[in-house]
């Protein structure tokens, strides 16, 4: 098979996503496990997760005795998922609490080549991905145990979402689109805080002043889509502030 022959075919339907979802895996993947702890930071993450797993606290953040009141949750979350299935907090293994930024650095490209066949078509679109997911900032963060990976899924997700309701925006949009839109969003703020959510309103502003018209942010379906934002990142939101009388959002808007 010709390498334009293979480019054709693995561009056509699930495949493009998969083979760059791929890509990424195969340059994040020996860093997960060949390297120590590279910083301060993942140390303390992980530290944190493994202090939530041990301590049945899946609410406060806490590093050794001191609040952790840097990031939301979501990241710890996931590490936690990822350490219960594959691991154990008592071991250690910094590999585990990596995986979720190795998963978030594959969702990137993935979601990197769902987009870019909107405007570009099938083969362009692979390729995107795959320099994307290749990258040697991804491909690093994919083996680092913070929230930059997963952040970059989740951004790049929802960026591809909301590229395809826009490329539809004279027509009404599938519910596939929609849904990932706002479950990225959803990610992207337990993740952390309003980064994704500021990433992509900047994208609406620009668009709606360079077309000069709003009516294709209806497509977005903000009805069921706040209330499914809400019902993912509003319990946490709550019983953290209870828990810790509001002291996360103080020192947040303060640092």
């Amino acid at each position: 098979m010709s390498l334009d022959a293979f480019v054709q075919r693995w561009s056509q339907g699930w495949r493009g996503p998969a083979l760059a979802a791929l890509i990424a895996l195969l340059a994040g993947l020996p860093g997960v496990f060949a390297m120590p702890p590279l910083d301060r930071d993942e140390s303390r993450f992980a530290q944190a997760t493994a202090q939530m797993l041990e301590s049945g606290d899946f609410v406060v953040i806490r590093f050794q005795d001191a609040p952790r009141f840097k990031k939301p949750v979501g990241i710890h979350w996931l590490q936690a998922a990822a350490v219960t299935v594959v691991s154990s907090p008592e071991a250690r293994e910094i590999w585990a609490y990596r995986l979720p930024s190795l998963l978030g650095a594959m969702l990137a490209a993935a979601a990197c080549v769902w987009g870019a066949r909107t405007f570009f078509g099938g083969e362009t679109a692979l390729f995107a991905g795959a320099i994307l997911g290749s990258t040697l900032l991804l491909s690093t963060e994919a083996f680092i145990a913070k929230t930059d990976a997963v952040l970059c899924g989740a951004v790049t997700l929802a960026m591809a979402a909301l590229a395809r309701i826009y490329a539809q925006r004279f027509r009404t949009t599938g519910r596939f689109e929609r849904l990932m839109f706002w479950l990225a969003i959803s990610l992207a703020t337990l993740v952390k805080g309003p980064v994704g959510p500021m990433v992509v309103a900047l994208a609406v502003i620009m668009l709606t002043v360079w077309d000069r018209r709003a009516g294709w942010l209806r497509n977005i379906g903000w009805g069921w889509g706040v209330i499914l934002f809400a019902a993912i990142c509003g319990p946490w939101a709550v019983a953290f502030t209870t828990a810790t009388d509001g002291t996360f959002w103080s020192t947040t808007l303060i640092n």
